[in-house]
């Protein structure tokens, strides 16, 4: 880490490259599976994680990249960072060497520093309790192959499985409510038929009253 008041080095690494080497940095030591570029209703995770020694997705974690100090001091003094604190357990910076300090690193979250092709913590994050989202599970785990552990937890065939598994679920859910969908349309179309039914017993009925209401197209009811 730099002296204070000294300029901070250039890390030559790019923001793509940090993302690449942390996902399989995650999913290679922890026994987690993780995702890059992972979309939420109000934000995007650089690279988003979850717990899957347990046969199901647990514990997200969402780190976030900076390979420039500016692009770090942009997501501080915005508060952007705060948006990943709701979907995540725990949250980290994961930085270029040399770029931040760690009393630059907001209380909540933590700091991961690749520096000299490893990624070492430098401080650890607080941890909240935060659920994996269905809408994480339909959006995402069916689109998306993650990075996954090397002989460690689920197995890739044991992940295909499982994705076609919900594949298989959600094809049957979107041919019930297309059948929903249809019936309901049906039962409009039926009703519509019996408000025109009684329209018409309402009309002939009014003729016999007053045979002077009579009229053609009423005759031709009476006929039928």
């Amino acid at each position: 880490m730099s002296e204070p008041g000294a300029p901070l080095r250039a890390d030559p690494a790019t923001h793509d490259h940090l993302q690449a080497r942390l996902a399989r940095h995650i999913a290679g030591q922890n026994k987690r599976a993780a995702w890059q570029e992972i979309s939420f209703s109000d934000c995007r995770a650089d690279v988003f994680s979850v717990d899957i020694s347990r046969g199901r997705f647990t514990d997200p974690h969402i780190h976030e990249v900076k390979a420039t100090r500016s692009d770090f001091l942009s997501d501080i003094n915005t508060g952007k960072w705060r948006k990943y604190l709701a979907h995540s357990a725990q949250f980290n910076f994961a930085t270029a060497a040399g770029i931040c300090a760690r009393d630059e690193i907001p209380d909540e979250a933590g700091w991961l520093e690749y520096d000299a092709g490893v990624w070492r913590r430098r401080k650890r994050c607080q941890k909240r309790d935060v659920e994996v989202g269905d809408d994480f599970l339909i959006k995402v785990a069916l689109y998306r192959m993650p990075h996954m552990p090397v002989g460690r937890a689920w197995t890739e065939d044991q992940w295909v499985t499982h994705l076609e598994r919900k594949k298989v679920i959600s094809h049957k859910v979107a041919a019930i409510l297309r059948e929903q969908s249809l019936v309901e349309a049906r039962l409009e179309r039926l009703k519509a038929e019996c408000c025109e039914v009684e329209a018409r017993i309402h009309k002939l009925r009014a003729a016999e009253t007053h045979p002077s209401y009579l009229t053609a197209d009423l005759f031709e009811e009476m006929m039928k």
